[in-house]
């Protein structure tokens, strides 16, 4: 399959932002939003990456760097995955970025064709999946020289709960996760014939636990385990569901605890990682770029945020421009967007607040184009994002200048005088 067709394989799954021609500017003066947005990421490097000739090894001008479709932050915190639409993988260790080429030839990559979906394990720094339109998820291990899968989960042909007459065997996977524990591998296909499907594997033994085809009508596009809990599992589709199942229970009707219709076509979701091992709450991004946030033991849904509060947030002038790169777990359990303009770049990081609405947090300095998918470095405090023209950015956060680390110890003392006049600054409900 050459790589435009994989490409187009992977469409379905990937809100690839595009730089377009739209009218959308600041509504306010720069500096205005700079003091609005108090953190300010600079790039500390940029790089890029590079395709390999096949017929020279040297230079890059016949070889524009491909943009990074897929990636995934391994469980050490320093070491990055990355995945191409041509079905390559690489990993990036940040503590070695430099500003050199990051070349993309067989003895740095990893390849599966058709590539859909990557996850890193939960445990280990050394291994890593993928998915497939081929019906597979590969295990690979980084430390083997060769190069090939260490396993391969696919579809049991002998199991009767997966495979009927009128069932086809082959189901294209775009997305799935693994459990925290790495015991547990949850895959949500393609829509095939008039059914769609979650597949279950179990890790070690690789043997297939059965699937769930009744629950989603269209094509799965988000599938996520809960950061500590192995059995419960939420998905998403194009159908406009957000289910949530108890895989402790056997039957599919049993494992669906709850059913949100989000009235739009589902992209991505998370959970929060709360230091609760009870957290409950969802923060769902549709192919529409908004956002939707849902309990999942109560069924509420907590929030709503469209378009146009987004774009209010950002201080941007057009709503029709907004695009939300993926959500984030941030420190103190705080839920971040990261958003930018279609009309290029301008990418700005959104914080959620302890009632569910946006608020200004972050600038990403100079950023002009459109990022496609980024990986924040929680230990370091650090963002890598990958943009549209293939170039590999690592942010830290500036230094306050002179003028606002003195405003802010104003504000603090302040703060302390009211405290010491025993001043409420609000009222507990």
């Amino acid at each position: 399959m050459e790589d435009s067709d994989e490409e187009q394989a992977v469409s379905k799954l990937t809100k690839r932002a595009t730089k377009i021609q739209i009218d959308d500017r600041d509504v306010n003066e720069w500096e205005q939003v700079q003091s609005a947005f108090f953190e300010h990421y600079n790039p500390l490097t940029v790089s890029r990456f590079r395709k390999e000739s096949k017929s020279t090894t040297s230079g890059s001008g016949n070889n524009p760097p491909p943009p990074n479709l897929f990636s995934d932050t391994f469980c050490d915190g320093t070491t990055i995955l990355c995945g191409f639409a041509g079905g390559t993988c690489r990993t990036l260790d940040v503590n070695r970025l430099s500003s050199e080429e990051v070349v993309l030839n067989a003895q740095t990559t990893w390849k599966h064709s058709g590539l859909t979906c990557l996850r890193c394990s939960r445990v280990s720094p050394f291994t890593f999946f993928s998915s497939s339109t081929d019906g597979t998820i590969r295990l690979w291990d980084v430390r083997e020289e060769a190069r090939k899968p260490s396993q391969k989960f696919a579809l049991d042909e002998a199991s009767e709960a997966a495979n009927t007459k009128d069932k086809p065997k082959k189901k294209p996977i775009l997305q799935f996760d693994v459990s925290s524990s790495d015991q547990l591998l949850g895959a949500g296909t393609e829509l095939v014939k008039e059914d769609s499907y979650l597949l279950f594997w179990d890790v070690r033994s690789g043997k297939s636990l059965g699937a769930y085809w009744e629950s989603h009508s269209d094509d799965v596009t988000a599938v996520r385990f809960h950061p500590h809990q192995n059995h419960c599992l939420a998905t998403g589709s194009t159908d406009g569901l957000l289910n949530v199942f108890n895989l402790l229970e056997t039957a599919e009707e049993d494992a669906l605890q709850y059913s949100f219709n989000t009235n739009s076509s589902v992209d991505s979701v998370h959970w929060s990682n709360s230091e609760s091992t009870t957290s409950s709450i969802m923060t769902c991004v549709t192919h529409t770029n908004e956002v939707q946030v849902w309990d999942a033991l109560t069924g509420d849904r907590i929030a709503e945020i469209n378009r146009k509060l987004l774009a209010e947030t950002m201080m941007r002038s057009n709503p029709d421009a907004v695009y939300i790169t993926s959500c984030y777990n941030l420190e103190n359990s705080a839920i971040g967007l990261m958003t930018c303009s279609l009309s290029g770049g301008n990418t700005r990081l959104i914080e959620l607040d302890s009632e569910m609405k946006p608020k200004p947090r972050g600038l990403f300095m100079d950023q002009t184009a459109v990022i496609q998918t980024a990986e924040y470095l929680s230990k370091a405090h650090r963002w890598a994002t990958f943009d549209e023209n293939g170039i590999i950015k690592l942010w830290h956060l500036q230094s306050p200048s002179p003028s606002e680390k003195k405003q802010k110890r104003s504000k603090n003392i302040s703060s302390e005088d009211k405290r010491n006049k025993r001043f409420k600054p609000y009222n507990r409900d």
